[in-house]
């Protein structure tokens, strides 16, 4: 007697994506300051709950700190001329 193995059987659960990462990689883009706190939440989280998403909330906290920096150095610039 051979048993056949359902696909059902054979799915893995993956953890679940945090919500948070995903918005805190749009803010990064529209209001900066709101994204890189958004994106420190979300990558605390994830590490405490074992999500996925870590790359979306690193993505969020790399381009806020750009844009934040980029800003910074437009806005001193701009003020100096």
């Amino acid at each position: 007697m051979t048993s056949t193995v359902t696909p059902a059987d054979t799915r893995s659960t993956q953890p679940e994506f945090n919500k948070l990462s995903i918005v805190g990689f749009v803010l990064a883009f529209f209001i900066s300051i709101a994204g890189l706190i958004v994106g420190i939440v979300a990558l605390a989280q994830i590490r405490q709950r074992g999500e996925r998403g870590k790359g979306l909330a690193v993505a969020a906290i790399v381009l806020s700190v750009l844009q934040i920096i980029g800003s910074s150095i437009w806005l001193v610039v701009r003020l100096q001329s």
